[in-house]
């Protein structure tokens, strides 16, 4: 597992210094208007990408379990082609639906003032085709993480991100700047991607590739409906929670106040994203005690990874949201966009913090199979969100809707991550949320604080700055999990340690 979890780290950590590194070189070539459709297309992108949730990580579930034997790995092949003929129908509505609304997304939907009403029509249509095929390798992709293939199908991602991100950098500025030229090396890239994955994915399952699949076999995928349905329920409300604000932006503001939105909330992806890579390597063990009825190990390993996530994702947040004018100067050479976007960007780290904190109970819950929880704590999300953001926007900008979407992460995860432990794991509540969750967080945000403090009487420049504010929280950091979790981390390294031994 720790082969998966390093594995998923540095896929992640990829993801997120492509986003730092080639954000500013798009708004170089592209200016902060065309970016503002870039930011459109993310938005775009989750949004689509639901309707393959469900799908994708029923596969990475069903491929999760059951013993390593000939029966059940054909089972797994079978079960594929099934989701795989579904996902291509998908695929093909996707690219119908948005050529013939394209035109009117561009006219009716966006303020697109001064852009030409083609050009994004076209850029729009692109982006459909791009979309589609992300949706067949998140399937695949999925396929490979479920069968703990987890090191190759991060080299791919990795590969594919470095190709498709340095390749648009190097036709934007040698050839021309165009946008339409930018989505044209996206669609290629991905499908060189799709073409890999699945070549992959059918050798990861060994010879019953070899076997013949019929539409019949679609039959098989009434076995799974149900979870799977409950799982593309959640990806909805998911999506909707986590893009409703750009959406209501991009309907009410203009498109560049949408580039600088996304640029801000750009900030509040790190404690998710890495809480994620961790539980996608954490998840297949969720899934395999749960079917051989081992309690002990299951409750075990939730809550140790909880512990440590928690310390990590709260150091990291804290730390962000305190310095996040400095690190927006740094990354985009621009005060004009740093001053326009810190204070947004602030609260919706401080957001993502809480959101990152879901993240392994909700996967406790899935590998369980409940998925009603998620729905009905998703939809409360939603209802409560939407009004909040309709009149934050409209009064405060792109300020209200971080204060809104901020307000809402803290309140849901709250009530959420409690309801989950009571209803799995049923003892020692009090305890947990004391010592595992208020006590660590007041502790990192106190030392932060006092960092923040000690910084900011040398005046230094931003760049300065963030230097010794990193340092400042590799030092809170270990200094948290020392106080807390030694004996855990300390328990923890000790058994690497041994691995290792054994293995040399």
């Amino acid at each position: 597992m720790y082969k998966n979890i390093i594995a998923n780290l540095i896929g992640r950590f990829w993801s997120i210094v492509s986003i730092y590194l080639f954000v500013p070189l798009y708004i170089h070539f592209l200016g902060i208007k065309m970016y503002g459709l870039v930011s459109f297309f993310a938005t775009l992108q989750v949004v689509l990408l639901l309707l393959n949730g469900g799908l994708t990580t029923t596969l990475r579930r069903e491929l999760s379990s059951g013993p390593d034997n000939f029966e059940n790995t054909l089972r797994k092949y079978q079960l594929l082609r099934s989701i795989e003929f579904v996902c291509c129908i998908i695929v093909f509505l996707i690219i119908l639906c948005c050529y013939f609304s394209a035109e009117f997304i561009a006219t009716s939907w966006l303020n697109i003032d001064g852009l030409d009403i083609r050009t994004v029509t076209t850029t729009l249509r692109l982006m459909s085709i791009s979309i589609a095929l992300q949706l067949l390798s998140s399937l695949y992709s999925g396929g490979l993480l479920g069968l703990e293939f987890q090191v190759k199908a991060n080299v791919l991602q990795i590969l594919w991100s470095a190709v498709k991100n340095i390749g648009v950098i190097l036709i934007l500025w040698l050839i021309e700047p165009e946008i339409r030229l930018f989505f044209l090396w996206f669609v290629f890239s991905d499908l060189v991607y799709v073409i890999a994955l699945r070549v992959y994915l059918m050798k990861a399952l060994g010879h019953c590739r070899d076997f013949i699949w019929s539409i019949k076999k679609i039959k098989n995928l009434v076995l799974i409906w149900r979870f799977s349905f409950g799982i593309l329920i959640i990806s909805c409300i998911s999506a909707l929670n986590n893009q409703l604000d750009k959406i209501i932006i991009s309907k009410y503001l203009d498109i560049s106040q949408l580039g600088i939105y996304n640029l801000a909330y750009s900030l509040s992806i790190v404690p998710v994203t890495i809480v994620s890579a961790i539980a996608v390597a954490i998840f297949p063990r969720f899934v395999n005690y749960i079917s051989n009825n081992n309690d002990k190990q299951l409750f075990l390993i939730f809550k140790e990874s909880y512990k440590i996530l928690l310390i990590c994702s709260s150091c990291i947040s804290v730390y962000i949201s305190i310095y996040s004018r400095e690190l927006l100067t740094v990354w985009t050479n621009d005060a004009g966009i740093s001053n326009n976007a810190w204070w947004a960007a602030s609260l919706l780290v401080i957001g993502g913090l809480f959101l990152s904190l879901q993240i392994i109970p909700y996967n406790l819950a899935l590998a369980f199979g409940n998925t009603k929880i998620n729905v009905i704590f998703g939809t409360i999300n939603i209802v409560v969100l939407a009004p909040m953001l309709l009149v934050s926007v409209d009064l405060y900008g792109i300020e209200g809707a971080a204060i809104s979407w901020m307000s809402v992460m803290i309140a849901v995860t709250i009530i959420y991550n409690y309801c989950v432990y009571i209803k799995k794991i049923k003892s020692g509540i009090a305890n947990w949320v004391i010592c595992d969750n208020i006590l660590p967080l007041v502790f990192v945000a106190f030392l932060a604080a006092v960092s923040h403090k000690l910084i900011s009487l040398f005046n230094l420049g931003s760049l300065l700055t963030i230097v010794f504010a990193t340092l400042s929280g590799i030092i809170t950091l270990f200094l948290t999990l020392y106080v807390f979790y030694r004996n855990l981390v300390k328990s923890r390294f000790r058994s690497v340690v041994r691995s290792i031994k054994l293995r040399t």
